[in-house]
């Protein structure tokens, strides 16, 4: 087995309930594909609790903080989470990538 060693990202971390898992993903569908490339994200992983299917977990990798900071205080984030049932405000974490490998 091989270790491949890949770039470094910046990671914008979402953790947050919603009320329903399947509206708020078909809501989040609409455009938020649109809105990250638009802030030149460069990829989104989507996760839900397995023990509580209405936990959310976001990670938007970026290459850049100031990418991160455009996305994280732009108004149509803060219209997105309001529209799309969030029960409470989400936690939001921001960490630098150490190191990620493929086994």
């Amino acid at each position: 087995m091989q270790n491949e060693k890949i770039e470094k990202m910046i990671k914008l971390i979402f953790l947050f309930k919603v009320k329903d898992f399947i509206n708020w993903k078909n809501n989040f569908d609409k455009d938020m594909t649109t809105i990250l490339k638009a802030v030149e994200a460069k990829s989104i992983h989507i996760d839900r609790g397995l023990l509580d299917p209405n936990l959310v977990i976001i990670i938007v990798e970026f290459e850049n903080l100031e990418n991160v900071k455009n996305f994280s205080e732009s108004e149509i984030l803060k219209d997105r989470m309001q529209l799309t049932g969030f029960i409470d405000k989400p936690n939001i974490l921001y960490a630098e990538e150490i190191e990620n490998l493929t086994l």
